[in-house]
């Protein structure tokens, strides 16, 4: 481990919005249809409890400057409004809720909790 992933560690992003893996990949249930929104946790995740360490590396990585001169956020922000641009071209394209915000309003969300089965044993279940 790195210092930057220490201090990644000691002030991890404060919301799905922030944190560059939950707005890069996109998660299902074992159904393979629904996704899980807005990151691997669904719901509503404490970000401040997030403990993910490819969460955690990202969040370090963002703030890392290529050639000195640019951060890494900076260059997927930019690489995701070209791909907005250029997706727009195709007659099928969608913006992904993830880059626009719109995933709290639009999509059914899958909350993941704990639940107890019938024998007593607890389990988590989405």
């Amino acid at each position: 481990m790195n210092n930057g992933i220490a201090r990644a560690i000691e002030s991890p992003s404060a919301t799905p919005n922030e944190c560059l893996f939950s707005r890069m990949s996109t998660n299902y249930v074992a159904d393979l249809q629904t996704r899980v929104e807005p990151c691997i946790f669904g719901g509503v995740p404490d970000c401040s409890q997030c403990g993910c360490a490819i969460s955690t590396g990202l969040h370090w990585l963002k703030t890392v400057r290529v050639a000195q001169r640019v951060k890494i956020e900076t260059l997927v922000n930019r690489s995701v409004e070209l791909g907005s641009v250029l997706g727009k071209l195709r007659s099928e394209y969608r913006t992904h809720p993830r880059w626009t915000g719109a995933h709290t309003s639009e999509h059914k969300l899958v909350q993941i909790e704990a639940r107890t089965r019938s024998d007593g044993v607890r389990r988590t279940l989405s």
